[in-house]
């Protein structure tokens, strides 16, 4: 977390959602909607392969350029989203603690 990066997320915070997210998390994401270019991450590496890299990405040794693409196609949440207008724990957008729950939700 830079200067840089906290300014513009204090800008846009009205309008996303974001937040810290778990190892546990980020390798069901990367097996469940990683890409690297059109094909899917769990048919070209093994699921083990694939939850060393996201530990790798985790502690801050390796990009996530390196082994996926960085942006991932999710899904609207299931049960919907609670409100759009207000922010977070009243509404799902701005800064959340555990991104985990809405990261499995969109999954």
């Amino acid at each position: 977390m830079n200067p840089q990066l906290r300014g513009m997320l204090n800008i846009v915070r009205d309008y996303i959602a974001f937040g810290e997210v778990s190892e546990k998390a980020l390798g069901a994401l990367f097996v469940k909607r990683g890409t690297k270019g059109s094909a899917k991450l769990i048919s070209l590496h093994k699921e083990g392969e694939i939850h060393s890299f996201a530990k790798d990405v985790f502690g801050d040794k390796k990009k996530v350029k390196e082994f996926a693409n960085p942006v991932f196609r999710l899904h609207p949440p299931r049960k919907g989203w609670k409100n759009l207008k207000l922010s977070y724990p009243f509404g799902d957008l701005g800064k959340r603690p555990n991104m985990d729950v809405l990261l499995k939700s969109m999954m």
